[in-house]
This record gives structure tokens, sequence and C-alpha cells, in this order.
């Protein structure tokens, strides 16, 4: 077993899932913030995660919260204001983490690795949370008017819950041979946009 994982995204809600999942594990997670004294980050800290201060752009950061560790999980926000961000930022830390001879890898994002000896894509389907308090927050107007505007269709689309990352990040632990080069879509079940709304209604109705 890994005796210390570099998690991307810790304050938020896969790398949160994974780092939670490991640290029940007895593994220590580290990970980079942009801010150490956000509610978020003192959160994460008090469950175990150790922080370096940075960004993903934050090459000396990177480069001491990766040393010591033997496995890498890759998970980025995108940047609408810089698409190429994810990418760059990618490649810096596998840049780094490979230098360092990582033994494995999982990544949200679908992007080629070049050498680890074990690796792995997860690629969830959208999560429940966002879709309540504080995830919400990233739909501003459906937070602030109960209308939600969005480029999804009408069609069924994959749903899931964050403990469910969790667990498939466990099983992957104890096997990461049997995980290896695999592209996995999971989720829990296929709900409409009218599916979605009429439960949130229904639970905040019971509520």
């Amino acid at each position: 077993m890994s005796q210390a994982v570099f998690v991307c995204g810790t304050t938020g809600i896969q790398g949160g899932a994974t780092a939670r999942a490991l640290l029940t594990k007895g593994v220590s997670v580290h990970s980079v913030t942009r801010n150490a004294s956000s509610a978020r980050t003192k959160e994460i800290t008090a469950f175990g995660v150790k922080f370096w201060p940075g960004d993903f752009d934050s090459e000396e950061a990177l480069k001491s919260a990766i040393a010591g560790t033997s496995s890498i999980f890759l998970n980025f926000f995108p940047d609408f204001t810089d698409m190429g961000a994810n990418l760059r930022q990618a490649k810096l830390i596998m840049l780094i983490a490979l230098r360092q001879e990582p033994s494995r890898w999982s990544t949200q994002a679908a992007s080629a690795l070049s050498n680890p000896s074990q690796w792995a894509i997860l690629r969830p389907g959208v999560f429940n949370s966002n879709l309540i308090a504080p995830g919400i927050a990233q739909y501003d107007e459906f937070a602030r008017t109960g209308v939600l505007e969005t480029a999804w269709n009408e069609d069924a689309m994959y749903h899931g819950a964050a403990r469910n990352h969790r667990r498939l990040q466990q099983l992957g632990d104890p096997d990461p041979a049997g995980f290896h080069a695999k592209e996995i879509d999971y989720a829990d079940e296929l709900a409409t946009p009218e599916d979605v709304r009429k439960k949130l209604v229904q639970r905040l109705a019971s509520s």
C-alpha cells in the first residue's frame, strides 16, 4: 500500500472524497492550497491532509508536496478564463512526479500518461452534491432564482454520489494491477433534468 499520495483538489468533491478514503486507511495525503487560512482548507487539514502553499502552477510547492509520494491523483476544475491551464498543470505535475518515480497514477482527466508503471482514468457522472449547498453556488442563477439554465438536454444523464467515488478509490488501492490502463465510467443512476427536479422537490418537502 502507498505510504503517501499526492491528491489534487482535496478541498473539492472528488479530491476530498479520495483524501478521506486514503486517510481512513492510514495513508498520508499531500496537497497544495492557494489559501491556507480558508475554512475549507482548515477543515481538510483537520482530517489529516498535509498542505503546501501554492497552486498547480507553483513548481516549487509541487516539488515539495510530491516529494516522498508513490501515487498521484490528478483532478482539476476547469479554468474558463484559461482553457489551456489544466493541460499545462497536468504536464507540470507529471514531469515533477515522474522525476521522483511514483509507481501509480489515477486521474479524472482524460489525458495520456507517459511511463508510470500503473495508471487508471476515472470518469464519474454528475455529482448530486453539485445541486445542493455549497456546490449549488456554481449555478448562481439556480441558487438565487430556482431556475436552472444549462446546456443539458432533456435526455437522461449519469448521476452519482461522491461517497461512491471514494469507494472506487478504495477498491483500486489493494489491487492496482487489476485497474492498470483502465478507463472507468461510473455512476449510480440515469436521471433526466426533470427526474432531478422531482427528487429535489421531494427531498425539500420531507426536510
